[in-house]
Protein backbone atom coordinates (compact mmCIF):
# COMPACT_ATOMS: atom_id res chain seq x y z
CA UNK A 1 0.00 0.00 0.00
CA UNK A 2 2.59 2.30 0.85
CA UNK A 3 4.24 1.61 -2.33
CA UNK A 4 1.17 2.39 -4.36
CA UNK A 5 1.00 5.79 -2.62
CA UNK A 6 4.48 6.78 -3.37
CA UNK A 7 4.26 5.66 -7.15
CA UNK A 8 0.99 7.61 -7.04
CA UNK A 9 2.58 10.96 -5.64
CA UNK A 10 5.59 10.68 -7.72
CA UNK A 11 3.18 10.43 -11.15
CA UNK A 12 1.02 13.09 -9.69
CA UNK A 13 4.18 15.38 -9.35
CA UNK A 14 5.54 14.80 -12.64
CA UNK A 15 2.64 15.22 -14.78
CA UNK A 16 2.22 18.97 -12.73
CA UNK A 17 5.77 19.97 -14.02
CA UNK A 18 5.10 18.68 -17.46
CA UNK A 19 1.77 20.41 -18.15
CA UNK A 20 1.52 23.93 -19.13
CA UNK A 21 -1.24 26.44 -18.43
CA UNK A 22 -3.75 26.56 -21.25
CA UNK A 23 -7.09 28.52 -21.62
CA UNK A 24 -9.25 29.24 -24.69
CA UNK A 25 -10.98 31.92 -24.90
CA UNK A 26 -12.40 34.08 -27.91
CA UNK A 27 -15.95 35.75 -29.19
CA UNK A 28 -18.39 35.24 -31.66
CA UNK A 29 -20.14 38.38 -34.21
CA UNK A 30 -23.24 38.73 -35.97
CA UNK A 31 -23.77 42.14 -37.62
CA UNK A 32 -26.32 43.10 -39.89
CA UNK A 33 -25.96 46.12 -42.18
CA UNK A 34 -28.35 48.56 -44.43
CA UNK A 35 -26.62 51.53 -46.10
CA UNK A 36 -29.58 53.62 -48.31
CA UNK A 37 -26.88 55.52 -50.67
CA UNK A 38 -28.82 58.85 -52.24
CA UNK A 39 -29.85 58.91 -56.21
CA UNK A 40 -29.63 55.28 -56.54
CA UNK A 41 -32.57 52.74 -56.45
CA UNK A 42 -33.57 51.41 -52.99
CA UNK A 43 -31.26 50.41 -50.42
CA UNK A 44 -28.52 47.37 -49.89
CA UNK A 45 -28.39 44.65 -47.21
CA UNK A 46 -26.28 42.69 -45.92
CA UNK A 47 -24.75 40.21 -43.14
CA UNK A 48 -21.89 38.96 -41.82
CA UNK A 49 -20.73 36.81 -39.16
CA UNK A 50 -17.71 36.19 -37.24
CA UNK A 51 -16.37 33.73 -34.81
CA UNK A 52 -12.72 34.34 -33.00
CA UNK A 53 -11.07 31.30 -30.71
CA UNK A 54 -7.83 32.00 -28.81
CA UNK A 55 -5.61 29.45 -27.37
CA UNK A 56 -2.90 30.62 -24.81
CA UNK A 57 0.12 28.54 -22.83
CA UNK A 58 2.36 29.01 -20.79
CA UNK A 59 4.95 27.52 -19.27
CA UNK A 60 6.90 29.62 -16.98
CA UNK A 61 8.25 32.53 -18.61
CA UNK A 62 7.48 31.57 -21.86
CA UNK A 63 4.06 31.86 -23.29
CA UNK A 64 1.97 30.73 -26.36
CA UNK A 65 -0.47 32.81 -28.41
CA UNK A 66 -2.34 31.42 -31.48
CA UNK A 67 -5.32 33.27 -33.13
CA UNK A 68 -7.91 31.65 -35.73
CA UNK A 69 -10.77 33.76 -37.24
CA UNK A 70 -13.63 31.98 -38.87
CA UNK A 71 -16.00 33.62 -41.04
CA UNK A 72 -19.69 32.96 -42.46
CA UNK A 73 -19.26 33.10 -45.90
CA UNK A 74 -21.45 31.70 -48.17
CA UNK A 75 -19.54 28.79 -48.37
CA UNK A 76 -19.40 27.08 -45.26
CA UNK A 77 -16.52 24.86 -46.05
CA UNK A 78 -14.61 27.44 -48.22
CA UNK A 79 -10.59 27.39 -47.50
CA UNK A 80 -11.35 31.57 -47.66
CA UNK A 81 -13.39 31.95 -44.45
CA UNK A 82 -10.56 30.07 -42.45
CA UNK A 83 -7.66 32.93 -41.26
CA UNK A 84 -4.80 32.43 -38.89
CA UNK A 85 -3.98 35.63 -37.45
CA UNK A 86 -2.26 36.55 -34.74
CA UNK A 87 0.50 33.59 -33.67
CA UNK A 88 3.48 34.45 -31.23
CA UNK A 89 5.79 33.04 -28.81
CA UNK A 90 7.48 35.17 -25.71
CA UNK A 91 9.99 34.21 -23.29
CA UNK A 92 12.73 35.51 -20.93
CA UNK A 93 16.23 35.58 -21.72
CA UNK A 94 17.87 36.88 -18.66
CA UNK A 95 17.47 40.19 -18.39
CA UNK A 96 15.68 40.51 -22.25
CA UNK A 97 12.26 39.98 -23.06
CA UNK A 98 11.74 38.25 -26.64
CA UNK A 99 8.59 37.45 -29.16
CA UNK A 100 8.63 35.96 -32.01
CA UNK A 101 6.41 35.29 -34.63
CA UNK A 102 3.13 37.02 -36.28
CA UNK A 103 1.21 40.08 -34.78
CA UNK A 104 -0.05 43.28 -35.98
CA UNK A 105 1.00 46.34 -33.89
CA UNK A 106 -1.92 47.51 -31.17
CA UNK A 107 -4.04 51.00 -32.20
CA UNK A 108 -3.09 52.33 -28.71
CA UNK A 109 0.65 51.97 -29.36
CA UNK A 110 2.67 54.88 -31.05
CA UNK A 111 2.07 55.18 -34.90
CA UNK A 112 -0.98 52.70 -34.18
CA UNK A 113 -3.53 55.39 -34.96
CA UNK A 114 -1.93 56.65 -38.60
CA UNK A 115 -0.34 53.89 -40.30
CA UNK A 116 -2.44 50.52 -40.72
CA UNK A 117 -1.70 47.88 -38.52
CA UNK A 118 0.20 45.17 -40.45
CA UNK A 119 0.84 41.57 -39.87
CA UNK A 120 4.26 40.60 -40.40
CA UNK A 121 5.69 36.91 -40.01
CA UNK A 122 9.06 36.01 -38.37
CA UNK A 123 9.03 39.30 -36.41
CA UNK A 124 11.61 38.92 -33.50
CA UNK A 125 11.22 42.22 -31.16
CA UNK A 126 13.86 42.08 -28.01
CA UNK A 127 12.70 44.56 -24.72
CA UNK A 128 14.93 45.41 -22.13
CA UNK A 129 15.11 48.08 -19.30
CA UNK A 130 17.87 50.57 -18.29
CA UNK A 131 16.53 52.70 -15.37
CA UNK A 132 13.54 54.02 -16.13
CA UNK A 133 14.14 53.85 -19.65
CA UNK A 134 11.92 51.03 -21.69
CA UNK A 135 14.38 49.54 -25.12
CA UNK A 136 12.94 47.64 -27.82
CA UNK A 137 14.53 46.37 -31.07
CA UNK A 138 12.77 44.39 -33.83
CA UNK A 139 13.72 42.71 -37.03
CA UNK A 140 11.29 40.90 -39.69
CA UNK A 141 14.06 38.86 -41.65
CA UNK A 142 11.06 38.05 -44.40
CA UNK A 143 10.12 41.92 -45.15
CA UNK A 144 13.06 42.95 -47.01
CA UNK A 145 11.22 46.37 -47.12
CA UNK A 146 11.10 47.45 -43.70
CA UNK A 147 13.29 44.53 -42.13
CA UNK A 148 14.12 46.20 -38.66
CA UNK A 149 14.02 49.39 -36.08
CA UNK A 150 13.62 50.30 -32.54
CA UNK A 151 11.93 51.90 -29.92
CA UNK A 152 12.49 54.01 -26.56
CA UNK A 153 9.99 55.17 -23.91
CA UNK A 154 9.96 56.59 -20.78
CA UNK A 155 7.90 58.99 -18.56
CA UNK A 156 9.13 62.32 -17.19
CA UNK A 157 7.23 64.27 -14.31
CA UNK A 158 3.59 62.69 -15.77
CA UNK A 159 5.00 63.05 -19.16
CA UNK A 160 5.27 60.07 -21.12
CA UNK A 161 7.79 60.34 -24.09
CA UNK A 162 7.90 57.88 -27.18
CA UNK A 163 10.42 57.26 -29.87
CA UNK A 164 9.93 54.50 -32.77
CA UNK A 165 12.14 54.60 -35.73
CA UNK A 166 11.41 52.12 -38.45
CA UNK A 167 15.17 52.06 -40.78
CA UNK A 168 14.35 53.22 -44.28
CA UNK A 169 10.78 54.02 -43.59
CA UNK A 170 9.87 56.80 -40.41
CA UNK A 171 10.85 58.41 -37.16
CA UNK A 172 7.93 58.57 -34.91
CA UNK A 173 7.76 60.60 -31.78
CA UNK A 174 4.56 60.54 -29.46
CA UNK A 175 4.30 63.05 -26.11
CA UNK A 176 1.53 62.19 -23.96
CA UNK A 177 0.17 63.45 -20.63
CA UNK A 178 -2.74 65.47 -18.53
CA UNK A 179 -2.68 68.43 -17.77
CA UNK A 180 -5.79 69.65 -15.29
CA UNK A 181 -7.76 66.33 -15.75
CA UNK A 182 -7.27 66.72 -19.53
CA UNK A 183 -5.76 63.55 -21.37
CA UNK A 184 -3.14 65.36 -24.55
CA UNK A 185 -1.18 63.50 -26.79
CA UNK A 186 0.94 64.73 -29.96
CA UNK A 187 2.32 62.84 -32.34
CA UNK A 188 4.71 63.13 -35.01
CA UNK A 189 5.63 60.66 -38.14
CA UNK A 190 8.86 61.90 -40.12
CA UNK A 191 8.75 59.51 -43.05
CA UNK A 192 11.58 58.80 -45.10
CA UNK A 193 9.32 58.51 -48.32
CA UNK A 194 7.95 61.88 -49.46
CA UNK A 195 4.22 62.78 -49.18
CA UNK A 196 3.73 60.32 -46.19
CA UNK A 197 4.58 62.27 -43.25
CA UNK A 198 1.60 63.36 -40.24
CA UNK A 199 0.56 64.38 -37.06
CA UNK A 200 -2.26 63.23 -34.69
CA UNK A 201 -3.04 65.43 -31.91
CA UNK A 202 -5.93 64.08 -29.67
CA UNK A 203 -7.44 65.41 -26.08
CA UNK A 204 -10.21 64.19 -23.86
CA UNK A 205 -12.00 64.78 -20.42
CA UNK A 206 -14.51 63.01 -18.45
CA UNK A 207 -16.90 65.35 -16.49
CA UNK A 208 -20.16 64.11 -14.74
CA UNK A 209 -19.80 61.16 -16.34
CA UNK A 210 -19.38 62.15 -20.01
CA UNK A 211 -16.50 61.52 -21.78
CA UNK A 212 -15.70 64.53 -24.05
CA UNK A 213 -12.85 63.66 -27.08
CA UNK A 214 -11.32 65.34 -30.29
CA UNK A 215 -8.86 64.13 -32.16
CA UNK A 216 -7.26 65.90 -35.68
CA UNK A 217 -5.18 63.69 -37.80
CA UNK A 218 -3.18 65.22 -41.06
CA UNK A 219 -0.95 63.98 -43.63
CA UNK A 220 0.86 65.77 -46.52
CA UNK A 221 -0.69 63.64 -48.65
CA UNK A 222 -3.35 60.83 -48.42
CA UNK A 223 -0.64 57.98 -48.91
CA UNK A 224 0.23 58.93 -45.81
CA UNK A 225 -3.16 58.10 -43.66
CA UNK A 226 -3.24 54.39 -43.24
CA UNK A 227 -5.75 53.83 -40.28
CA UNK A 228 -8.16 51.51 -40.73
CA UNK A 229 -9.72 50.47 -37.38
CA UNK A 230 -12.47 52.64 -37.10
CA UNK A 231 -11.34 55.48 -34.89
CA UNK A 232 -12.33 58.24 -37.06
CA UNK A 233 -15.94 57.05 -38.13
CA UNK A 234 -15.94 58.11 -42.10
CA UNK A 235 -13.31 55.00 -42.98
CA UNK A 236 -16.19 53.11 -42.10
CA UNK A 237 -19.08 54.57 -43.20
CA UNK A 238 -19.26 54.90 -46.78
CA UNK A 239 -17.12 58.65 -46.52
CA UNK A 240 -14.56 59.24 -49.51
CA UNK A 241 -11.73 58.14 -47.12
CA UNK A 242 -8.27 56.49 -47.69
CA UNK A 243 -9.36 53.17 -46.59
CA UNK A 244 -13.16 52.73 -48.57
CA UNK A 245 -11.82 53.67 -52.30
CA UNK A 246 -11.86 57.27 -51.98
CA UNK A 247 -7.93 57.70 -51.18
CA UNK A 248 -7.74 61.33 -51.06
CA UNK A 249 -8.48 63.04 -47.84
CA UNK A 250 -5.50 64.26 -46.14
CA UNK A 251 -7.11 65.85 -42.96
CA UNK A 252 -9.70 64.91 -40.57
CA UNK A 253 -11.11 66.57 -37.72
CA UNK A 254 -13.66 64.82 -34.93
CA UNK A 255 -15.29 65.18 -31.81
CA UNK A 256 -17.07 62.73 -29.82
CA UNK A 257 -19.17 62.34 -26.59
CA UNK A 258 -20.19 59.15 -24.69
CA UNK A 259 -21.99 58.74 -21.73
CA UNK A 260 -23.89 56.26 -19.95
CA UNK A 261 -27.83 56.24 -20.05
CA UNK A 262 -30.41 53.93 -18.48
CA UNK A 263 -27.62 51.09 -18.66
CA UNK A 264 -26.63 51.88 -22.77
CA UNK A 265 -23.47 52.86 -23.68
CA UNK A 266 -24.43 55.91 -25.56
CA UNK A 267 -21.94 57.48 -28.28
CA UNK A 268 -22.37 60.62 -30.76
CA UNK A 269 -19.57 61.90 -33.12
CA UNK A 270 -18.81 64.06 -35.67
CA UNK A 271 -16.17 64.36 -38.04
CA UNK A 272 -14.65 66.28 -40.62
CA UNK A 273 -12.51 65.29 -43.85
CA UNK A 274 -10.80 66.95 -46.24
CA UNK A 275 -9.26 65.94 -49.60
CA UNK A 276 -6.42 68.06 -51.63
CA UNK A 277 -9.05 69.80 -53.68
CA UNK A 278 -10.43 71.26 -50.47
CA UNK A 279 -13.50 69.18 -50.80
CA UNK A 280 -15.10 68.09 -47.49
CA UNK A 281 -16.66 65.28 -46.69
CA UNK A 282 -19.28 65.68 -43.14
CA UNK A 283 -20.37 62.67 -40.42
CA UNK A 284 -22.60 61.40 -37.89
CA UNK A 285 -22.81 58.87 -36.41
CA UNK A 286 -24.86 57.34 -33.19
CA UNK A 287 -23.77 54.57 -31.67
CA UNK A 288 -25.65 52.67 -28.39
CA UNK A 289 -24.61 49.19 -26.91
CA UNK A 290 -26.97 47.29 -24.44
CA UNK A 291 -25.85 44.23 -22.11
CA UNK A 292 -28.10 41.39 -22.90
CA UNK A 293 -28.33 38.12 -21.01
CA UNK A 294 -25.60 35.33 -21.44
CA UNK A 295 -22.80 38.02 -21.88
CA UNK A 296 -24.41 39.25 -25.41
CA UNK A 297 -23.92 42.94 -26.40
CA UNK A 298 -26.12 44.36 -28.84
CA UNK A 299 -24.73 46.78 -30.82
CA UNK A 300 -26.50 49.74 -32.99
CA UNK A 301 -25.49 52.73 -35.29
CA UNK A 302 -26.61 54.74 -36.94
CA UNK A 303 -24.58 57.06 -39.58
CA UNK A 304 -25.09 59.83 -41.95
CA UNK A 305 -22.46 60.85 -44.23
CA UNK A 306 -22.20 63.26 -46.64
CA UNK A 307 -19.60 63.46 -49.55
CA UNK A 308 -19.82 66.65 -51.01
CA UNK A 309 -17.31 65.96 -54.37
CA UNK A 310 -19.81 62.98 -55.16
CA UNK A 311 -22.85 65.20 -53.93
CA UNK A 312 -24.46 61.43 -52.44
CA UNK A 313 -25.43 60.79 -48.77
CA UNK A 314 -25.35 57.67 -47.55
CA UNK A 315 -27.39 56.80 -44.53
CA UNK A 316 -26.03 53.44 -42.63
CA UNK A 317 -27.64 51.34 -40.26
CA UNK A 318 -25.93 48.30 -38.38
CA UNK A 319 -26.83 46.00 -35.56
CA UNK A 320 -24.34 43.94 -33.95
CA UNK A 321 -24.78 40.84 -31.47
CA UNK A 322 -21.56 39.91 -30.25
CA UNK A 323 -20.78 37.96 -27.14
CA UNK A 324 -17.31 37.20 -25.57
CA UNK A 325 -16.26 33.48 -23.86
Amino acid sequence: MKKQLLIAAIAATMGTAAIADVSITGNAKYKYTNADVSGTAGSTNSAAGEVNLIVDGSHGDTKIHVEQEFNMGNTADSAENIHMEDVWMSTKVGDFGVKIGAWDGSTTAITGDIMANSRSATKVYVTTSVADVNLGYWTTPADTDVNDGFTVNTTVSGVKLELKESTNAFTSVRVSGSVAGVALSHENVDSDTAGKDATLSSASYTTKGITLKGDVLTGDTSAALGENDGRFIQYDEGMNGVNNGGGDVTKISQISASMSIAGNTVTLAAAEGVENAGTKNNATKLSVTRALAGGTNLIATYTDAEDDGATTDTETFTAELNVKF
